[in-house]
């Protein structure tokens, strides 16, 4: 039987960092309205609210950039963050980096996208385009078993 997915926490403006609070920073209405409405089931994507560990790793390494992570790809090492400052990416923007590390660079851009809608369609692409490539491993696992 499938297992119900867990509620995500939500941000809350308040409970941002004071660094990013400084830069005038604030969290989207149309974040807020996927929680209200509870369009946060995005498998493979989850929402997270735990801000303060993955900031601090990105200040350390990243010093000119200030960034919020709010939801991760499970399956793979996909995060997205609200863009606070940065010296590439505008304000309010949502970059997509894959923190998998190759050639030497921490990170990948995957995307940047300009609002949470976008990104939002964006993720909903990426949950059909997992699935079909999950129903056609099956498929390709049943032919192989000769089933």
């Amino acid at each position: 039987m499938p297992r119900e997915p867990e509620t995500p926490e939500m941000l809350e403006q308040t409970a941002l960092p004071k660094e990013v609070l400084e830069t005038g920073f604030e969290l989207p209405d149309e974040y807020f309205h996927v929680f209200r409405l509870g369009l946060t089931n995005l498998v493979p994507w989850s929402f997270t609210a735990s801000v303060a560990e993955s900031f601090d790793w990105w200040r350390k390494h990243h010093p000119d950039r200030l960034v919020v992570p709010f939801a991760y790809r499970s399956n793979d090492d996909l995060i997205a963050l609200f863009v606070a400052h940065d010296p590439v990416f505008a304000r309010g923007h949502i970059i997509v980096l894959d923190l998998t590390l190759s050639a030497g660079s921490p990170y990948e851009l995957v995307a940047d996208l300009p609002t949470f809608e976008a990104w939002y369609k964006w993720a909903i692409d990426d949950v059909f385009e997992t699935y079909h490539l999950e129903q056609e491993y099956r498929a390709h696992l049943a032919k192989e078993n000769g089933c």
